[in-house]
């Protein structure tokens, strides 16, 4: 018998709504990948949030596209 793991791909803005799922994520036990886009927002820092954010939760990848 082969063991599923539970993944949960999160597309992280860096606010709220996003690390409000990435949590409930990592408490119900998700394998996550995260992902962010760079589409030229002014705040540089919503980014550097995502990224802070999937290093907290421990994230299996993490990838920010352009």
């Amino acid at each position: 018998m082969v063991k599923r793991i539970k993944q949960a791909v999160i597309l992280l803005s860096g606010g709220l709504d996003s690390t409000v799922v990435l949590s409930e994520c990592d408490k119900l036990g998700f394998e996550i990948h995260a992902m962010a886009f760079d589409y030229g927002q002014r705040h540089k820092l919503e980014l550097k949030f995502a990224r802070w954010q999937a290093n907290y939760f421990r994230c299996k990848s993490f990838k920010i596209f352009k």
